[in-house]
């Protein structure tokens, strides 16, 4: 009894464009960096052919996430974005930055269906102006049925993230 031996030749031309399209495939729609614990994402809307940025980063209890982004409510407003993946059961969310208890969010709007507490800032006030200059973010917040939950943020990387996300692109004559 004879063995054999079937092998197959492969091109490296083939591997190499194969790694490339695997590479490029997910940028097609949606641009991301990172800066420091700070995601920045560029979506572009294929049905509007708008592009919209947003930046996030994720608390250590692996429930929670933070995003801010530009509102529609005008240039000078930005929209805070606090995510669960449980239900959110508060209408309110408080928060601080290091040790300044002194800030805090009320009266939030429930989005998401009831997953996101969502508040409009404006882009210069007191939160962007601690956020920038502080290490790390507090928040407290009930979800269903009546538990508190305390999420702790980085602020590692906001300043570079903000940045991004306030830099208009220049349009060319």
């Amino acid at each position: 009894m004879k063995n054999y031996i079937i092998g197959a030749h492969v091109s490296p031309r083939f591997v190499i464009i194969f790694m490339l399209i695997a590479a490029f495939a997910g940028n097609c729609y949606a641009q991301q960096l990172k800066f420091g614990d700070w995601e920045c994402i560029e979506e572009t809307d294929p049905t509007k052919d708008e592009k919209s940025k947003k930046i996030g980063t994720f608390a250590k209890d692996d429930l929670s996430s933070l995003w801010v982004s530009k509102s529609d409510l005008g240039g000078s407003t930005l929209q805070l974005t606090l995510k669960s993946k449980n239900i959110i059961d508060s209408e309110h969310m408080t928060y601080w930055v290091d040790r300044n208890r002194a800030l805090t969010l009320s009266t939030a709007i429930r989005t998401c269906e009831s997953y996101c507490l969502t508040e409009y800032v404006t882009r210069n006030g007191e939160i962007i102006k601690a956020m920038v200059k502080g290490y790390r973010m507090m928040f407290e917040y009930s979800i269903y049925p009546d538990i508190t939950n305390k999420p702790i943020f980085s602020l590692l990387g906001f300043t570079r993230a903000y940045n991004w996300l306030m830099n208009e692109p220049k349009v060319k004559p």
